[in-house]
């Protein structure tokens, strides 16, 4: 049946190649917050209250709220916390731990699988005291730095969830934690630790020097990529904008480059919704009867009839949730030049999708699997 399917839906998307929608982007303003004394800085969302441990005056809405001066600052020597950030309606906080890292000095020096066994003795660690880990993963900014990524909850209080985040540079651990009150793991919590991780400076004199008071100096604007169609949000890196498609297109919706580039590199998505246009009849046919059914065909011999490659080919991996088919397609062109481009191909709710870069330079590979990373569907 599969097979069948494959030919089917190839026959559709060799249809679809004419009209380019327009990109809709969403922005979250950030701000550092400098710690001079471990020379880093933090980024947080500019409407987050802030409490430093060198702050005189508490922000009058967490007075509001119960907190005191003293007992935050008291709590922060006790547990190595540098930075306190609440959201302004304390659905959640978001709280800097550094400590001194005398074994490890960075983690960017392991590979993954090395990586991926300490995360096993963190997680009992951390269950031992309490807090149950649900999900752990390596993740890698765009900057190519290494990082733990963990979301649990509390074992006391199932309700209190925690996503964190986890660098050594320099020598020094920082741990980012957002702790959320409500129970609920949004995927905007999910992309909001995302661009903290991205923003923030971890290396050792990248923070601003000397006492602060006021957090002035604004973080670049990291965008979001929106296609209603699929349903689906990605990051347009830092450094990074939209380029226009050299022709309209219907399937190809977004195309993205460095923007000091040279036409050396691109990353374009598309995508087109399988389900209405494979007829009820035929959908039946196949035993599906919703979007979420067509997902069951994702493997590698559709991947790869869809890709045009061989079975072997195709990897499949995990992004953010996502499981993609990897491959690299060779295109002819009128240069006569060996352009190959790297896919990432996934059904996702009824909709075919697919990421695809050419990167003559050879320098983007961690970006690419970056945006894969933070993709996340309505």
């Amino acid at each position: 049946m599969k097979n069948r399917s494959a030919c089917l839906i190839i026959a559709m998307l060799l249809c679809a190649f004419c009209v380019l929608n327009n990109a809709v982007s969403e922005t979250i303003a950030m701000t550092y917050v400098d710690i001079p004394d471990k020379q880093i800085s933090i980024a947080v969302p500019e409407r987050f209250i802030t409490f430093e441990r060198n702050d005189t005056v508490l922000d009058t809405r967490l007075i509001g709220y119960g907190f005191t001066k003293s007992g935050l600052q008291e709590a922060m020597k006790q547990n190595s916390v540098y930075l306190y950030a609440f959201d302004p309606d304390l659905t959640y906080d978001i709280n800097v731990v550094v400590t001194e890292s005398d074994v490890v000095s960075s983690l960017d020096l392991f590979d993954d699988s090395f990586l991926l066994s300490i995360l096993d003795g963190y997680k009992e660690m951390y269950e031992s005291t309490g807090l149950k880990v649900i999900k752990q993963s390596i993740y890698k900014t765009s900057k190519g730095i290494k990082l733990f990524r963990v979301q649990g909850e509390l074992t006391t209080n199932p309700n209190q969830k925690m996503l964190q985040v986890m660098a050594v540079e320099d020598n020094q651990t920082i741990v980012i934690t957002l702790t959320i009150y409500n129970g609920i793991i949004s995927k905007e919590n999910e992309r909001l630790i995302e661009m903290i991780a991205e923003n923030s400076s971890f290396s050792k004199g990248t923070g601003k020097t000397g006492e602060i008071t006021q957090v002035e100096d604004e973080v670049p604007n990291l965008n979001y990529y929106y296609n209603k169609e699929a349903r689906i949000h990605f990051i347009i890196p830092q450094g990074w904008e939209e380029r226009n498609l050299s022709q309209e297109r219907e399937f190809l919706k977004f195309k993205m480059s460095p923007v000091d580039d040279d036409y050396a590199t691109s990353i374009m998505f598309g995508c087109k919704d399988l389900w209405n246009m494979l007829p009820e009849a035929t959908r039946k046919s196949w035993g599906i009867y919703s979007r979420s059914d067509m997902d069951s065909l994702i493997d590698e011999e559709m991947l790869a009839a869809l890709a045009g490659v061989d079975t072997k080919d195709i990897k499949m991996v995990s992004y953010g949730g996502t499981i993609y088919g990897i491959c690299d397609i060779k295109q002819d062109n009128d240069l006569g030049l060996d352009l190959r481009f790297t896919c990432a191909l996934s059904i996702h709710d009824g909709c075919f999708i697919q990421f695809q870069m050419y990167d003559l330079k050879g320098m983007y590979t961690n970006t690419f699997e970056t945006i894969l990373n933070s993709a996340y569907f309505d």
